[in-house]
């Protein structure tokens, strides 16, 4: 990292000058603004988890959820599909997922964490992750299983 500002040589040198206060008091309200009805905000993001995962299971996909999962993450498969070109095709449908897990984003092999989870390989081949806000909506989970029944219908592997 190099400095931006020449002066004083706060911050060990890296940065100058006075704090930026409105900085850290917007950074604060921020803060107090995510943690507010925290509570709520995860009981309702993962009511839509929950919403999706009912609804793909219904249409053959296979939730690879742990048990006590994070409320805003749903990672499913869809047996006898393949990830990269099932989420492509979501892509162009207009939903958007990401293949296997965060912790094998950018990686050509199989996550280490759903491969710990005793996935078969099979379903490590498909897994796709969902990832959900306060601003999601049931029309955008109905879109995903929507999308995902198109694909398992019209059997593009």
């Amino acid at each position: 990292m190099t400095r931006t500002v020449f002066g004083g040589g706060q911050e060990g040198g890296i940065r100058s000058g006075t704090e930026n206060m409105p900085g850290i008091a917007g950074f604060g309200a921020a803060v107090e603004e995510t943690f507010r009805d925290g509570a709520a905000r995860r009981a309702a993001i993962r009511s839509l988890r929950d919403y999706a995962a009912e609804g793909l299971q219904k249409i053959g996909a296979v939730i690879n959820n742990p048990p006590r999962p994070a409320p805003h993450i749903l990672n499913f498969s869809v047996p006898g599909f393949k990830a990269e070109p099932t989420l492509n095709r979501l892509s162009e449908l207009g939903v958007c997922v990401s293949a296997g897990s965060a912790c094998s984003a950018g990686k050509k092999r199989h996550s280490h964490v759903l491969t710990a989870m005793g996935l078969s390989e099979a379903l490590l081949d498909s897994a796709l992750r969902c990832s959900m806000c306060l601003e999601t909506t049931k029309d955008d989970i109905d879109a995903l299983v929507a999308g995902v029944a198109a694909i398992n219908g019209n059997n593009q592997r």
